[in-house]
């Protein structure tokens, strides 16, 4: 009889501590874990990148037949809640010839929002997956996992390197890659280079044919390059306001 009694004393002693345990675990918030890379990729009404862009065109066995040089500005200027639950960010989109010019009306509306899964940017109506996390050299993803397009693969280059942009050094930026083949008749290069507590701050697109040789006999194509200028903060008496 007496171990039957020790026995439901423990039993009873358990029960206590378990009714205490879960009385204080109830009164503290759960605390989810930041992803590892979420710097990568910041977004906070006020933010502003200005870019430079170059877009060469046209292109035949003479060089070059059409060269647009222009400033790019990017704002994010509000948010909300989307139907999922996630925080949606406003970017208002302008441009200008040069920086020399004042910046005109909206070119467009794009929206940009962070999950634990990734990062993702809606882009003239389009969902697209521009990061994954963790943010880990190797890793590969479907960008167009959100849209209607077929799959596609992008995956982390170099990561956690330094990179100098336009004169400014970055401590730690990572490589995004989408395509990176060079042929005898073509050339086609998509990579995007994004810096810790800022964000995109480089993008590199080429898709060229060419007749004989990648130096001298360009077919057709493109060429496109964008590089982060400014990277600032603005709510009130902005500088496209």
């Amino acid at each position: 009889m007496k171990s039957l009694y020790i026995i439901f004393l423990n039993f009873r002693l358990l029960l206590f501590c378990a009714g205490i345990f879960f009385f204080l675990s109830c009164g503290k918030d759960i605390v989810e874990p930041v992803p590892q890379g979420i710097g990568y990729f910041p977004l906070k009404k006020g933010n502003y990148y200005v870019y430079n862009v170059k877009v060469f065109s046209g292109f035949n066995e003479l060089g070059l037949t059409d060269t647009t040089i222009y400033q790019l500005l990017e704002a994010q200027t509000d948010s909300f809640t989307d139907l999922e639950g996630n925080i949606q960010y406003r970017l208002e989109r302008f441009s200008r010839p040069s920086s020399d010019s004042s910046w005109g009306k909206i070119d467009s509306v794009w929206s940009a929002s962070r999950n634990n899964f990734g990062a993702l940017r809606t882009e003239n109506q389009r969902r697209i997956l521009k990061l994954i996390f963790p943010v880990e050299e190797g890793i590969k993803w479907n960008p167009n996992v959100y849209n209607e397009l077929p799959a596609e693969k992008k995956k982390y280059g170099k990561t956690g390197i330094p990179a100098t942009i336009a004169g400014k050094l970055y401590p730690k930026t990572t490589e995004v890659i989408q395509e990176d083949i060079t042929t005898l008749i073509s050339q086609n290069i998509d990579k995007e280079y994004y810096a810790e507590g800022v964000g995109l701050i480089y993008k590199k697109f080429i898709d060229l044919e060419f007749e004989l040789n990648p130096d001298t006999n360009i077919i057709q194509g493109i060429k496109y390059y964008q590089e982060l200028v400014k990277f600032e903060y603005c709510t009130e008496g902005c500088e496209w306001q």
